[in-house]
């Protein structure tokens, strides 16, 4: 999802693999990105959050800020 100025607000998948066990199981997945800004001269999320969809409710497993940003070489070299 995306917001009005292009900002990346979420990502979500129905069925993302999870591991569970020795296998895995298809689970409802969201990534949160919030608080957009220029960093490296580059406008990127500078918080995320990472869940898992579970029966008995939200499973968060990842949550990040991003502080700094070096962005290497131009889009024509990369």
């Amino acid at each position: 999802r995306l917001g009005a100025g292009g900002d990346v607000l979420e990502a979500y998948a129905p069925d993302r693999p999870r591991s569970v066990d020795d296998g895995s199981v298809p689970t409802p997945w969201r990534g949160v990105f919030t608080d957009h800004g220029e960093l490296g001269g580059v406008r990127v999320p500078r918080g995320a959050e990472v869940s898992w969809e579970l029966p008995e409710g939200r499973f968060t497993y990842w949550r990040a800020e991003v502080t700094a940003l070096e962005v290497v070489g131009t889009a024509a070299q990369r």
